[in-house]
């Protein structure tokens, strides 16, 4: 359809009635009746909508003018222009701008480089279409001070989200389509085929303006339009669409029911823990119907992600593997997520504690006198006293964050650090030794928290685990003559006092 077209469209209906072109109520009362069902619109909202001047985008304008004869609401137009069609594009936008004008509707019109914001983002056209007209749509919004972004989706593109969804792999979420009413955004025309508008607006005399890439197979909407959906109506059911419809409707009521359900199980499995994630409980969790064992770990993936785009049926199906592996095992997912087995559960973070811990760093103390550790604001004293007899030992030791050792026999410098390979705990008079990793296994003390564990150091061997236990070697006796007290300031208890 060229531009004469479209224009021969406004120049011969001048003076005539937007009710003339609405006397047939047969697909305006569906439009109507879902737009009640589903309190899509409410009297004095603002809307937005977005016009393309393609056959479903005109429909919806033209729908929307009959709504106001029922329901009073202020009503802007926005059309972007993408810069990807040169003289075609440009047809589409005065072809948009004069319709606007005769129906005396507010209209926006942005152009913007598609094609380059691809390129930059490295994203298909298709793609960065997609989300740049979202975000004008957006912007025209929050200007506006509108309620809600109207949108002119209608059945055939639910049917292509559907197999592409059901393609890609997907859940409940996937099934259920495109819905009516997500958030800001409704879309009136999901009750209508392509057909039915098409042959709508011919009775009516209506034209419109023809995308020709629609014709091309370069994007994939377009070849499951093309080559997909034909094929099942011809040699299946011609009534595939409608069916898929259903279907979808009957999915959507379904994951309503199932997120009820998972706000339930999410109370009793999920602990969140701070700056870090989620913690699935196992213990709980396993009590759980298989299917909401599966559901939950999505909910918490898509909680933790802030989007449900690249979380697939695989990489849920992966996290509730990791139930069945050995403490310490992890995954890496979508969105620089990582799954952690830990004692309780599952640990789900958006971050690798091992890239934010403070691994690696190593602070020589200073004795006698004052360090402080910078990766946890903490303050470590050391003092050094003389043995005359007169010390009482055991209130000392008791002190979970104050420990005394015999400085007589420390030769080599003390360090406080994070734990390396190696390390290892005397754990009696006797001299025998324990790994420290083993050591952490036998507390069952979490994997993220011993990477944070601060230690107190004589090489590989570790004199104090402050918090939780002290070495059997450096004990203070009555024959030690200097005694190395070591004092933690501005430490928290986190497990058995030693």
């Amino acid at each position: 359809m060229n531009v004469g077209t479209c224009r021969h469209f406004l120049t011969n209906t001048d003076g005539l009635s937007i009710m003339k072109f609405m006397e047939a109520k047969d697909i305006f009362d569906r439009v109507w009746k879902d737009l009640q069902e589903y309190h899509m619109i409410a009297a004095g909202d603002r809307l937005v909508a977005g016009i393309s001047g393609g056959a479903d985008s005109v429909c919806l304008l033209f729908m929307l003018l009959q709504c106001s004869q029922k329901l009073p609401f202020t009503l802007t137009v926005v059309h972007v222009n993408h810069g990807l069609r040169g003289r075609e594009a440009d047809r589409d936008q005065a072809f948009v701008e004069a319709l606007c004008r005769k129906y005396q509707v507010s209209c926006r019109v942005f152009r913007e480089d598609v094609r380059d914001y691809a390129a930059r983002n490295g994203l298909t056209e298709e793609e960065a279409g997609r989300i740049v007209r979202r975000n004008c749509f957006l912007q025209v919004k929050e200007e506006a001070h509108a309620d809600k972004i109207v949108l002119a989706h209608h059945r055939n593109d639910n049917a292509e989200t559907l197999l592409m969804n059901l393609a890609r792999g997907t859940g409940l979420t996937g099934l259920g389509g495109i819905r009516p009413v997500n958030g800001v955004f409704i879309r009136p025309l999901l009750c209508l085929e392509r057909r039915e508008i098409e042959q709508w607006l011919q009775e009516k005399g209506l034209t419109w303006c023809t995308d020709s890439s629609n014709d091309s197979d370069h994007y994939t909407r377009n070849r499951i339009r093309h080559q997909v959906i034909p094929v099942l109506e011809e040699q299946v059911n011609e009534k595939t669409v409608l069916h898929f419809a259903e279907m979808m409707e009957q999915m959507r009521g379904l994951k309503d029911y199932i997120d009820l359900q998972l706000d339930q199980v999410w109370r009793r499995c999920v602990e969140k823990k701070q700056d870090q994630g989620f913690v699935i409980r196992e213990s709980t969790w396993k009590q759980e119907h298989d299917y909401l064992q599966t559901e939950l770990i999505r909910k918490c993936m898509i909680c933790l992600a802030k989007s449900e785009k690249d979380i697939s049926l695989i990489h849920v199906q992966q996290v509730r593997q990791l139930f069945n592996k050995q403490t310490g095992r992890r995954l890496d997912l979508p969105y620089k997520m990582q799954a952690v087995r830990v004692y309780d559960g599952i640990l789900l973070q958006k971050e690798s504690y091992e890239s934010s811990s403070i691994g690696s760093e190593t602070v020589v103390l200073n004795i006698p006198g004052k360090t402080r550790i910078p990766w946890n604001n903490m303050e470590i004293c050391c003092t050094i006293f003389r043995n005359e007899g007169k010390f009482l030992i055991n209130p000392v030791q008791q002190n979970p964050y104050t420990k005394w050792f015999d400085y007589d026999i420390i030769k080599k410098i003390l360090t406080v650090r994070t734990r390396r390979a190696g390390d290892y705990l005397v754990i009696n008079e006797n001299g025998s030794k324990q790994k420290l990793k083993a050591f952490f296994i036998n507390e069952k003390i979490p994997a993220e928290i011993r990477e944070k564990i601060p230690l107190i150091a004589c090489g590989e061997e570790i004199l104090w685990i402050p918090g939780y236990r002290r070495s059997s070697a450096c004990l203070v006796k009555t024959t030690t003559k200097e005694i190395l007290q070591i004092q933690m300031n501005g430490g928290k208890g986190n497990g058995r006092k030693y």
